[in-house]
């Protein structure tokens, strides 16, 4: 890899690594008692992740997640990063720490756990497909980003979702997030966001209001959005279609499936 492609990861891991450092000292009152930082304690596999995905450039078509799940982002260092998937078929491995305060039924196993979320095992079921699964096509066609890169869980290991804290300690973390995305899409060069649900959509558009890029929104594959389990990838489809972000993927009308 050239050393530009070095200096850009660089950058943009510093981009990153100081949101979640600033995120970190944030207070979000009590329902958080566990705060992950995989940017962090998965920094290995997390910079191994950009290389792959800004060399020789990063694409223009960003995706934007909210934040790491319990078993994706939060094992792997990857956002939407389903374990099976990153290790198998990105060939993305390397150290995974712990969190400095782990909650003892949200362990980090990294890609030695076998849960995986189904929501995150939707998406990589459409980017397969969307790639011709090819990996490499896929590193060329799109980059993976979160709006916000912490987990964060209540006393019982629940996940809590920036979208589900007060706006007393929402709004703090907002202006951060912002900030940064509005930072590392400039840094990219990133003309259009792709991003997965409502909350993720809100916050891009906040962030580029004063950038020529466009948002889109991504209905959310999570279980708990009813519209998703009914056939969720042709829905997404019909999306990136109207979106016209389809001729960004070599995309043949196939069928795939998750590994």
């Amino acid at each position: 890899m050239a050393q530009s492609d070095f200096s850009l990861v660089q950058r943009i891991y510093e981009l990153e690594s100081s949101l979640s450092e600033r995120l970190m000292r944030l207070s979000y009152g009590d329902k958080v008692q566990y705060t992950y930082d995989p940017i962090q304690y998965a920094s290995v596999p997390h910079c191994n992740y950009l290389h792959m995905f800004c060399s020789p450039k990063p694409a223009s078509l960003m995706l934007l997640g909210m934040n790491p799940g319990p078993w994706g982002m939060a094992q792997t260092g990857v956002p939407f990063g389903h374990v099976g998937v990153v290790r198998d078929w990105l060939g993305v491995t390397g150290e995974v720490r712990k969190p400095c305060n782990e909650h003892p039924n949200r362990t980090v196993l990294g890609f030695s756990c076998h849960r995986s979320e189904v929501s995150g095992g939707r998406l990589w079921s459409l980017l397969k497909l969307l790639c011709c699964n090819n990996p490499s096509v896929l590193a060329k066609s799109i980059f993976l980003h979160n709006y916000c890169p912490l987990l964060y869980l209540t006393s019982t290991g629940t996940n809590v979702t920036p979208a589900d804290l007060k706006a007393a300690y929402r709004r703090p973390l907002e202006s951060l997030c912002d900030a940064s995305l509005h930072d590392v899409v400039s840094l990219l060069g990133v003309t259009d966001i792709l991003a997965v649900g409502n909350y993720a959509c809100n916050g891009a558009r906040r962030a580029v209001a004063q950038l020529p890029v466009k948002v889109h929104k991504l209905m959310h594959p999570s279980p708990r959005n009813p519209l998703a389990n009914i056939d969720w990838e042709s829905a997404a489809l019909q999306q990136l279609r109207q979106a016209g972000l389809l001729d960004r993927f070599p995309y043949n009308g196939g069928s795939s499936n998750i590994s």
